[in-house]
């Protein structure tokens, strides 16, 4: 009940027991805990600075099931204080991740390194400079956007590296948005036949999605992702409060991500999620909803790491949101017509449709998704389309069906197509392009 004269040990003993319960193990408490303090500092220290240090460390903790982990972060983050709002945690065997409002995890992180450099979004780079310069003496720089995450840029960063003469024990990390991790993490993998990377997401898309899983690419000939490897990141710090600076649309863009992971495995967040996005209550004022986004990825993604299966299930909307985004690059190429998230809300608008259509999803279902994305802001395809310029709808969507035929999931004219069966559970199909080709004026229609 009083943070400052609660036990660590006690609440400590408390988690080590119902995890053991779970486990089905049998050992005492006393055993893992003896080195920790007797109680917490009682006066001058923010409870985010405790934490970190001694909350659920892997050594001395064992790890629990990863369903289980919403009740470590309410033990650790609700019942000691309610200002405490991530500690430092690990999920299931993905001891990579750092969630923390606080700095310390990551200060911790890196002085296990002695050579680093930082690939940093350099709008990103206008807001945290002191944070920045006080953590990395060698900082490349760059305008984070969908015609820099190229081969260009992995040539000057690679080049910067060489400048430098960064060998091959050093850390190469990645401070910003989606596409700087991503770049980051494909720099890394190949200079020098690899290096260690580190992650700092900075947007909600990359705190959620991006950053999560291990797969990096670039763009090319203005095909999404088209070239990349898949490589695991010595660290992923995710910090919240990075969110408060986010402009309106970047925020939103992470939303569509957001509601992509909900309808894939858990309706009931979905709908907090939902009446959140209608209410305007700010994602960062719910740290517990970003945790469960990262559970959901992150149990499918150690079920399937390279994307052979199971992990497809990530895809859903992203079929059409790929082939929008090559588009808009295609016929308005310095716009910014339409993000990724926004993309991603439209592809699942069209996978709702395709999948009610199909006879999949009930009528229901089908309108909480479709009255949910409606309602938040995001643009329509139709919207999308009169503003590229050069082009005809018609030609749009011949487009459209030529980029969905280059993507990754493609194979032998069919693609691996995510439906949705019902708000939390999808179902991969393959599905020939000939049957989407046929539909396709119907799936565009807002």
């Amino acid at each position: 009940n009083n943070f400052r004269t609660v036990s660590m040990n006690s609440v400590l003993s408390l988690i080590y027991q119902q995890t053991n319960e779970l486990r089905g193990l049998n050992k005492k408490s006393e055993e893992s805990f003896s080195t920790f303090p007797a109680s917490v500092p009682r006066a001058g220290v923010e409870p985010a600075q405790v934490l970190p240090h001694w909350c659920l460390r892997p050594a001395r903790l064992p790890i629990p099931p990863s369903g289980h982990l919403a009740l470590l972060v309410n033990i650790a983050g609700a019942k000691i204080e309610k200002n405490v709002t991530f500690v430092n945690i690990f999920l299931h065997s993905m001891d990579n991740f750092l969630i923390n409002s606080s700095y310390l995890p990551l200060n911790e992180e890196l002085s296990k390194y002695k050579n680093i450099y930082a690939i940093v979004d350099s709008n990103l780079f206008s807001h945290y400079s002191a944070f920045i310069q006080e953590r990395f003496e060698n900082v490349f720089t760059f305008e984070s956007s969908e015609q820099n995450k190229s081969f260009e840029t992995v040539e000057k960063i690679i080049s910067w590296l060489l400048e430098r003469n960064a060998e091959r024990d050093s850390l190469l990390v990645g401070i910003g948005g989606g596409i700087t991790t991503d770049i980051c993490g494909f720099v890394a993998s190949i200079y020098k036949r690899g290096i260690r990377f580190g992650l700092v997401p900075t947007t909600l898309t990359a705190q959620i999605d991006a950053a999560i899983g291990g797969k990096t690419g670039v763009n090319f000939n203005g095909i999404k992702n088209v070239a990349g490897t898949f490589s695991k990141a010595q660290f992923i710090y995710i910090n919240p409060t990075f969110l408060k600076t986010l402009p309106e649309r970047e925020l939103l863009c992470g939303w569509g991500e957001l509601l992509k992971t909900f309808i894939i495995g858990d309706k009931v967040s979905f709908v907090e999620a939902a009446e959140m996005l209608k209410n305007g209550t700010p994602v960062n004022e719910s740290p517990e909803l970003l945790t469960k986004a990262i559970r959901i990825k992150s149990e499918i993604v150690e079920k399937d790491r390279f994307e052979s299966g199971i992990r497809a299930k990530l895809n859903l909307g992203h079929t059409f949101a790929h082939a929008i985004e090559s588009c808009c690059q295609l016929f308005a190429p310095n716009e910014n017509i339409c993000n990724h998230g926004e993309a991603v809300a439209i592809g699942i608008k069209i996978a709702a449709k395709f999948s009610h259509i199909k006879g999949l999803l009930s009528q229901s279902e089908y309108q909480l998704i479709i009255e949910t994305i409606s309602t938040a802001g995001y643009p329509t395809l139709g919207n999308i389309i009169k503003h590229c310029h050069n082009t005809s709808a018609e030609d749009f969507r011949k487009k459209l069906l030529h980029f969905m035929g280059n993507d990754k999931k493609c194979k032998e004219d069919f693609i691996n197509f995510v439906f949705i069966i019902g708000v939390g559970e999808v179902k991969i199909i393959p599905t020939p392009l000939t049957e989407i080709e046929h539909y396709i004026d119907d799936l565009c229609n807002d």
